[in-house]
């Protein structure tokens, strides 16, 4: 199976398996990222603390979309300068204790001192840039080639505690960096079943950019690594968020259909 037989047996998958209540035309969508572009430190400040608690059990305890407007008031409307005078990982794990009327144990293994943590880390980084146009520069520095875009996350995770490769490639693409996928469990399982690359992060990132790479040069300039990436998402975990919709997982179906291909890597 080459990488564009890949691409167009998945986005095949995808469409045969769609709720009822979705249209072709609809899913287009999940294809665009969610914020989709930053005018602010702030706002870049706010799409990085949000991926790092996308890991774990964190979702459900720090739950920051429901409790948006308090987190943005504690972090002093997402300045990151203020931030950091404000603040160091203990205090503001304790404020968050406080204000959440946190009951669970006290110890350095708390999701919201682990949280705590990787916030003022964040925060830390994101204050060596001077504006949002620092930081794109800084980002469009490392778009060479795939090898080049791999090592932007790989050094990122080294500067911020508790974001790891992966983390950093969702708040990169969240934000409006398509060309960087999130090497999830799920695209993991996918890519290295079919035979494409091992089992590892690093691995596969590079191989979801090389396959959107050879896609788009054959013709279809819609096919970026976050397309690929939502599309084995989509499947794999069955969840329409967009439309409320949490459906049966396909992962097993199509792994097996994938299976059934020999890959032909370029």
């Amino acid at each position: 199976m080459t990488y564009t037989k890949f691409y167009s047996t998945a986005y095949q998958f995808l469409l045969a398996h769609l709720p009822t209540s979705i249209t072709e035309a609809s899913l287009q969508r999940y294809f665009i990222p969610e914020r989709n572009g930053f005018s602010s430190i702030a706002d870049v400040f706010e799409g990085f603390i949000e991926s790092a608690q996308t890991q774990q059990m964190l979702p459900n305890v720090i739950k920051f979309r429901e409790r948006h407007k308090q987190i943005k008031k504690i972090l002093c409307n997402f300045n990151v300068a203020r931030v950091i005078k404000t603040w160091d990982a203990n205090t503001l794990y304790k404020e968050f204790r406080r204000q959440f009327n946190v009951t669970s144990t006290d110890s350095p293994k708390n999701c919201w001192f682990r949280w705590s943590e990787a916030v003022i880390s964040i925060a830390k980084f994101l204050s060596s840039f001077k504006d949002a146009n620092d930081f794109r520069g800084f980002i469009a520095s490392f778009g060479y080639n795939a090898k080049t875009k791999m090592a932007l996350p790989l050094l990122i995770s080294i500067r911020i505690k508790g974001m790891g490769f992966s983390l950093v490639c969702n708040a990169l693409k969240e934000l409006g960096y398509s060309e960087y996928p999130k090497p999830d469990v799920h695209l993991k399982d996918v890519i290295s079943t079919a035979g494409f690359c091992e089992h590892d992060d690093y691995a596969v990132f590079e191989t979801i950019v090389n396959i959107s790479n050879e896609v788009q040069y054959k013709g279809d300039k819609t096919a970026t690594p976050y397309k690929i990436d939502k599309i084995i998402w989509l499947i794999c975990s069955g969840n329409f968020y967009l439309d409320n919709i949490n459906g049966k997982s396909w992962k097993r179906e199509f792994v097996d259909e994938v299976k059934n291909g020999q890959p032909e890597c370029i």
